[in-house]
């Protein structure tokens, strides 16, 4: 590879490297070498050609190295949605070994999701992980509802804080900040140290301004914080609260989230996931908090039934069949529900002077969680034969 910064260099280059092939008997093939002008996207390629062995070389709008593709704008698109492919087939292998093994703990799926899925999504990151790529996004997304074993109409605020995986973008900003570490603990003569120097130095859209953003997004705007190694632990706690806080805003502007932010433990991390439930409880719990599991509630939101009216069908109380009526209202799963609410009534301290909702907040704490999610499943269960038996 021959990097030149104008068209008389580059040609200077070639000749010289055309003089010593022919002085020592060898050849070079004009047919897979390749000019590529790196330019800003409003100017116009070079119309010069670029001669070598007396050939002329084919200029091109992408070239892969290592990997990589370069675009003759810096354009990064085609590379991450290439790495995002290879990823989704990465996850392919992740759900074959997860059906194959019936259930995954969390830290498990955790580790295969790391190792497997993100060491090729993130690939060169540290060089082009600075803007916002869709098609990522929606594969972590993907990755996560399949993991919580819900659908895709599963509020992806919710989704963040049950999981509390950082956001991919903030993830390939580490990696970039891990690049910068790098650089500057290199020697003065070293050309990526000679670079970086300059672009602190320079005005608009360079890397170094990107990083700098990234030092001032997480409050470290200390100037010596660029001639520095940087602590990836202290950026890495100071992108997981703003992570959290971002989704925890955004639930709260959420109808459909009403349950989960008053049921959550915003303070808690250790969530639902952690918790070593298999899948089947994991995904009917995760459900059930998060405003998805199939009640009239939420099945007659999409068919245009205005909320009042999403009434039970199971019982003639004529009231909403929300998370609440379906737990601890509902008459035909009385006798489901009895044995579950005595039970609790003994190991719950105080447990007829709190609401339902301080109850099931109460429920899916970690000391009764298991117990919860097996009265759930039954729950669950006993509604489905009384809605859709034969008659």
């Amino acid at each position: 590879m021959l990097i030149s910064p104008d068209h008389a260099s580059a040609q200077q280059q070639l000749d010289i490297l055309t003089e010593w092939c022919r002085t020592w008997g060898m050849y070079i093939n004009v047919g897979k070498s390749q000019v590529l002008h790196v330019r800003h996207h409003q100017q116009r390629r070079d119309p010069r050609p670029l001669m070598c062995m007396n050939q002329e070389l084919e200029y091109v709008s992408t070239y892969k190295y290592l990997g990589y593709h370069m675009h003759e704008h810096l354009n990064h698109v085609k590379t991450v949605d290439i790495l995002t492919n290879s990823a989704r087939r990465a996850f392919g292998r992740v759900v074959s070994t997860f059906h194959k093994l019936k259930n995954m703990g969390h830290k498990t799926f955790e580790t295969l999701y790391t190792s497997n899925i993100l060491s090729i999504a993130n690939y060169a990151s540290g060089v082009l992980g600075f803007k916002e790529y869709q098609n990522a996004r929606v594969l972590q997304n993907k990755i996560a509802r399949f993991y919580l074993g819900t659908h895709t109409f599963t509020p992806l605020a919710a989704i963040g804080l049950e999981l509390d995986w950082l956001d991919l973008r903030y993830i390939r900003w580490m990696e970039m900040l891990r690049l910068k570490n790098r650089i500057v603990e290199m020697c003065d003569y070293r050309w990526p140290k000679l670079v970086w120097e300059w672009e602190l130095k320079v005005q608009g859209d360079t890397w170094a301004n990107d990083v700098k953003f990234i030092l001032n997004y997480v409050g470290l705007v200390d100037e010596q914080e660029l001639h520095n190694v940087t602590s990836l632990e202290l950026v890495k706690d100071k992108l997981t609260d703003i992570n959290r806080n971002k989704w925890r805003l955004e639930a709260m502007g959420k109808e459909k989230l009403c349950t989960f932010n008053q049921i959550h433990d915003f303070d808690n991390t250790k969530t639902l996931v952690k918790m070593n439930l298999d899948r089947w409880e994991c995904s009917l719990v995760t459900k059930l908090k998060t405003g998805v599991l199939p009640l009239h509630l939420e099945t007659g939101r999409y068919k245009g039934v205005k909320r009042e009216l999403r009434v039970c069908k199971v019982c003639k109380k004529n009231e909403v069949e929300d998370e609440v009526h379906f737990l601890f209202m509902c008459e035909p799963l009385r006798f489901v529900r009895k044995p579950f609410i005595d039970r609790m009534k003994n190991e719950v301290d105080g447990y007829e002077a709190l609401t339902n909702i301080e109850r099931l907040k109460e429920f899916i704490t970690e000391a009764h969680l298991k117990s919860f999610t097996k009265w759930l499943v039954e729950m669950w269960g006993r509604r489905r034969e009384l809605l859709y038996r034969t008659k």
